[in-house]
């Protein structure tokens, strides 16, 4: 495993290594990881929405509308997708009741909204409903899944009005029938959806700020727990600035920690635009989960949805997730202006969709067909691992690397003519040597090399071997 090191505070490009282990490092656009560039540039990659979508739409007598203010989770102990969402209702007497509700999914396309005994709803008895946090309704409910005792392996965070308002959390065995913990665990507005994540021996949330003056007051604040109960106070790590347009906000977070890499933290904050009521969504990566960046120059991560279509003005994101070798962005959209859907029916369209991206797709790092094309070089690292591994898309050129000493010489064995090259499109590219063994040089100090020709690249590792 990796050292921990403070990524904020550690100067870069200074005469010391990274511990990268045997952990997977993605190309984040924050340059940290490269010591020198040539002739290669960092591009954000936009997920893929399924032709299908949308995927799950308010078609219950219950449902006036469904938001992905929640979490879609793919258990593996259960072999089963699980979402939790958010349902405008009709109760209460008003169109803005929210009440949190269930769906699962065998492969994450077709969904059920299974019949449980546990919310009623006018005549029907057996509904898909879970939780009802009160005449004030909920902005958004946010689960994990975690090792925990039994009674509490499934955690959710959501935030209430009722009672003076605040954040509350409650506790499950099995993700469907909940234990509300007695007291709000943190007092304060925290408008819609607060986002969880287990990092390491603590939990980490991001809430809704709302500042003053108006122009450009909602940002996201951080806090951490122990336990799940006891919270800090919140700190803002991302709000709008003198780069963004004066009637901007950010919204929610969407915040994970991607469990594939080593010190690679993502956000998908959706900014919402206070002249258009629109909600678009950019991303934002850290490698301390504490100080975040905007990355691909701010611009669209997932676009707005064509003229009139259920995702036409606005999008939100759910906390996304890894399956296998592809990334599962789930998101609802709506085609109403933000501002404009209080206080009269729901009439318009909702629904919650998906977007994909490849294993490690959010940044690649490209060079085209000058006649080197381009070349990377890290800053010193040291590993652990047996051999080097590269997610890389080489389809139409080649990918070279090779291994330098801390004082910048090729390492004899690992020059780039020794190097196989590396062709075609694969998440997990094997690098080798005709004349070097990358195991001779654990836990010495050294720096890496790629020479791209054609090609993006995504990530490296050092895997440890497996029997």
């Amino acid at each position: 495993m990796a050292s921990d090191i403070n990524y904020a505070s550690w100067p870069r490009h200074v005469a010391r290594h990274i511990d990268v282990g045997d952990q997977k490092q993605l190309f984040l656009d924050d340059g940290f990881l490269v010591e020198r560039a040539e002739g290669i540039r960092y591009v954000m990659h936009q997920p893929v929405k399924h032709p299908h979508n949308p995927l799950l739409v308010p078609d219950m007598p219950w449902e006036l509308q469904v938001q992905l203010y929640g979490s879609v989770l793919w258990d593996e102990e259960d072999q089963t997708y699980k979402m939790w969402y958010t349902n405008r209702t009709c109760k209460y007497g008003k169109d803005s009741a929210v009440i949190m509700a269930y769906a699962t999914s065998e492969d994450g396309l077709n969904w059920k909204k299974p019949a449980l005994n546990i919310l009623p709803h006018e005549e029907s008895a057996k509904t898909n409903l879970l939780l009802d946090p009160g005449p004030g309704g909920s902005g958004g409910v946010c689960v994990l899944k975690t090792p925990d005792e039994k009674n509490k392996k499934y955690k959710m965070l959501y935030k209430t009005i009722e009672e003076g308002g605040g954040l509350k959390v409650a506790f499950s065995p099995d993700g469907i029938h909940w234990t509300k913990h007695p007291k709000t665990v943190l007092p304060g507005v925290f408008d819609t959806f607060n986002v969880a994540v287990q990092d390491n021996d603590k939990y980490v949330a991001y809430v809704r700020i709302n500042q003053r003056p108006r122009k450009r007051h909602r940002a996201l604040g951080r806090i951490e727990s122990e336990d799940f109960i006891h919270w800090t106070t919140p700190t803002i790590v991302l709000k709008p600035d003198e780069r963004d347009p004066e009637d901007t906000d950010i919204y929610t977070s969407a915040a994970f920690k991607y469990p594939q890499a080593d010190y690679a933290y993502i956000m998908m904050p959706s900014l919402f635009d206070w002249r258009t009521g629109k909600l678009q969504v950019q991303l934002a990566t850290s490698r301390d989960n504490a100080h975040w960046n905007r990355a691909g120059n701010r611009e669209i991560f997932i676009p707005l949805g064509e003229p009139n279509s259920y995702e036409s003005e606005e999008i939100m994101v759910g906390a996304p997730s890894v399956v296998k070798d592809q990334i599962h962005i789930y998101y609802h959209g709506s085609n109403r202006p933000h501002w404009n859907g209080m206080g009269r029916p729901f009439k318009e369209k909702s629904g919650i969709g998906l977007a994909t991206l490849r294993l490690d797709g959010f940044i690649s790092i490209d060079a085209g067909e000058k006649p080197s094309g381009g070349t990377i070089t890290t800053v010193p690292i040291q590993f652990s691992g047996t051999h080097l591994e590269i997610n890389a898309d080489a389809t139409w050129g080649e990918i070279r690397v090779e291994i330098l000493n801390d004082t910048n010489e090729v390492i004899e064995g690992f020059d780039r003519l020794s190097c196989q090259p590396v062709i075609g499109d694969s998440v997990r590219h094997r690098v080798s040597w005709s004349g070097g063994d990358v195991r001779t040089l654990i836990g010495t100090t050294v720096k890496l090399r790629f020479h791209i020709l054609c090609a993006r690249l995504y990530a490296f590792q050092f895997k440890t071997k497996h029997p």
